[in-house]
């Protein structure tokens, strides 16, 4: 699983230039909203890449492709 930051760290808590707050007493709820969403879909993107991948194979057949050069490049770095 994903560990995701607390917003309110990413945001300096939602201080503003001047040092005050930006959002006051509903930040906290709002930080915890947007963590719920973001979490959840972060869970849900494993389920998407399978539909779109069984949906259309050529996606499938050009990630493969994309890979094997990633890794024939990597083989020629070393």
């Amino acid at each position: 699983m994903v560990s995701i930051a607390p917003l309110a760290t990413l945001s300096n808590r939602g201080m503003d230039d001047s040092g005050g707050s930006g959002f006051g007493r509903d930040q906290g709820h709002l930080v915890d909203l947007v963590q719920k969403e973001v979490k959840l879909m972060l869970q849900a993107a494993p389920d998407v890449a399978r539909s779109v991948m069984r949906a259309n194979p050529t996606v499938l057949e050009g990630l493969g492709a994309y890979l094997e050069g990633i890794t024939y490049t990597e083989e020629l770095a070393a």
